[in-house]
């Protein structure tokens, strides 16, 4: 489904649709910006719908940066791999993790390089340093040496040109809770709808409504 498409339906919702004029009352690039405020909410209550794996060339030396690829958070260093994503080393017992994560559904990071040389014998992720880890030993100079990470992505973000551009809302997963978003943030500053101020609180609890649902509703098919 494209985001312009979308934002057609929540403006329906708001009256605002008029065949041949909509987004009249509720200007368009409006609510492509709360849609952008919705991603990162939603991110950062579910993180785990913006979790990757990610490929990663190292840098020289032991600090490591993984948002070059776009990786908010590390969760865990997974391997040591090859240029061409084999395996070398598994390192999930070398301190490489802080936090449990179950859904992966979104491309790699990669870009090309000669094989690995350094193996890694220890990783070092700080909690709160969000995409920055620690190798040990410390990558040499002139060597190629990758790693495959689990990290939470950064929410995809859009402008009017790229809504208008037929960018899509990707993932259907968390629509539901960025309609209710889009509508509190639309109806919080419409002064002149009568009702606009409890309707807007009522869509933001459906906002953390349908994601407690979403949430309980995972965990229970994990458990069966």
């Amino acid at each position: 489904m494209s985001v312009y498409d979308f934002l057609r339906t929540v403006a329906a919702q708001l009256g605002d649709d008029r065949p041949g004029s909509p987004f009249r009352r509720y200007a368009l690039k409006d609510l492509v910006q709360y849609y952008t405020e919705a991603m990162c909410f939603v991110s950062t209550h579910r993180p785990d719908l913006f979790t990757d794996f990610v490929v990663m060339k190292l840098a020289t030396g032991s600090y490591q940066d993984a948002k070059c690829c776009g990786c908010q958070n590390v969760i865990q260093v997974v391997a040591q791999i090859d240029k061409d994503g084999n395996t070398i080393k598994d390192l999930t017992t070398t301190g490489g993790s802080k936090a449990d994560t179950t859904r992966w559904y979104r491309a790699a990071c990669k870009s090309t390089a000669s094989g690995a040389v350094t193996l890694i014998t220890a990783i070092t992720v700080t909690p709160g340093m969000n995409g920055v880890f620690e190798v040990s030993p410390p990558v040499k100079p002139g060597e190629d040496v990758w790693v495959k990470l689990k990290c939470v992505k950064s929410a995809p973000s859009v402008d009017e040109a790229g809504v208008l551009g037929g960018a899509g809302t990707g993932s259907c997963t968390f629509l539901p809770a960025i309609r209710s978003y889009v509508l509190y943030r639309a109806l919080q500053g419409d002064r002149h709808a009568v009702g606009a101020s409890v309707e807007a609180q009522n869509e933001l609890k459906n906002v953390y409504t349908y994601l407690g649902m979403q949430l309980k509703q995972e965990k229970a098919q994990e458990n069966e």
